[in-house]
C-alpha cells in the first residue's frame, strides 16, 4: 500500500539520520492549499473533467484533510524551535499536520 511505502521511506531516512548522528523529525502534511494551490487552480491545471471523475470516484462523504501552506511552515518552524530548547533530545518525532476540519472533496471543490 501507499501508506506502507511512506512508512518505509520515513524509517529509512530516520535510520540514515541515526547512523550519521543527526537529529531528524518527520512531518506528514495533509493536502496543501494556499496561494496558487486552491481547488480552482487544480481545475485550471488538470481540467474540469479530471476533477469531476476524481470527485465522483470518491465515496460520498469521504473526508479529505488539508492544511494551509503557511500553517504547515509555522508548525515545522515551531518544532525546530522546540527541538533547539530540548538540547540533548535526539529522538525522532513524527508530526501529522492537518487542519481541524476535514471535509468531503466535493465540498472542497465547491468552496473553490
Amino acid at each position: 500500500s501507499k501508506g506502507a511505502l511512506y512508512l518505509r521511506a520515513e524509517n529509512e531516512w530516520i535510520d540514515a539520520a541515526n547512523s550519521g548522528g543527526w537529529k531528524m523529525n518527520v512531518f506528514r502534511c495533509a493536502g496543501l492549499y494556499g496561494d496558487g494551490r486552491s481547488a480552482l487552480h487544480t481545475i485550471r491545471k488538470r481540467g474540469v473533467q479530471h476533477e469531476k471523475n476524481k470527485t465522483s470516484n470518491m465515496k460520498i462523504g469521504n473526508p479529505t484533510s488539508r492544511i494551509h501552506e503557511k500553517d504547515a511552515a509555522r508548525a515545522i518552524l515551531s518544532a525546530m524551535l522546540i527541538s533547539d530548547e530540548t538540547g540533548g533530545d535526539t529522538s525522532c518525532k513524527r508530526y501529522n499536520l492537518a487542519d481541524d476540519n476535514p471535509a468531503p472533496r466535493n465540498e472542497v471543490m465547491a468552496f473553490g
